[in-house]
Parts: structure tokens; C-alpha cells; sequence
């Protein structure tokens, strides 16, 4: 539910908010961006899944019908363009609400978790 991911992103902010020295007014701003984005993209990707087993119905039937896995190819490619955009914008409205030096601090701490988990 939109409440549940709020309150999941919420207590995500809080934790990246200490690291970054994030204000209440910047957290909320982000929180409600990137809450967006999920209420946004959440019916894509329910799509994206249908779209998968359509596609695999096409391709195990008597005869493949190559114009309808064309078309559901186009539609999944529009739909990827889709996502891309809308991730990419509210990546970069996140940016607009933080400082450079915050921005700055953000990035040291990802590649810090990134090389953490590096299997």
C-alpha cells in the first residue's frame, strides 16, 4: 500500500538523513518525491510481469503469431522508456533538494555499502 511505502522510505530517509546531515524540510521533500515515483511505477512493473507471461504463451503456442510478440516487445520497450524517465527525474529532484556537499557525502557512503557487499 502507498502507506506502507511511505513509512518504509520514511524510516529509510532517517538513516541516510543522519549520514548526510539531511534537515526534516529535505527529508519530507524526498520522501514524498521518491513516494511518488513508486505510486508511479508500481503498475509498470505489474505490467512488465503480465507482459512476460503473455509473451511466453506466444512463444509455446502451435504458431508463434510474430506480429503480437512484436507488439508486446514495443509495448515493454515503451514501457522500460517509461521507467527510465521517471526514475531518472526523481533522481535528479533529489538532487535539487540536497546540497553539493550533501550530494558529495551520499556518494562516498553508497560506494562504502557497495564495496561492503561486493560478493
Amino acid at each position: 500500500s502507498d502507506t506502507e511505502v511511505k513509512a518504509k522510505l520514511t524510516r529509510a530517509m532517517k538513516h541516510v538523513a543522519i549520514e548526510i546531515d539531511a534537515t526534516q524540510e529535505q527529508q519530507d521533500k524526498i520522501v514524498a518525491l521518491v513516494s511518488g515515483a513508486v505510486k508511479e511505477l508500481r503498475p509498470l512493473r505489474d505490467s512488465m510481469r503480465d507482459a512476460a507471461g503473455e509473451m511466453r504463451q506466444l512463444l509455446l503456442s502451435d504458431a508463434p503469431d510474430r506480429s503480437a510478440m512484436e507488439q508486446l516487445r514495443a509495448a515493454r520497450l515503451a514501457e522500460s522508456d517509461r521507467i527510465s524517465k521517471t526514475l531518472i527525474n526523481t533522481l535528479a529532484d533529489v538532487a535539487e533538494v540536497l546540497t553539493p556537499a550533501q550530494r558529495k557525502l551520499l556518494d562516498e557512503r553508497i560506494k562504502e555499502h557497495r564495496g561492503r557487499h561486493k560478493g
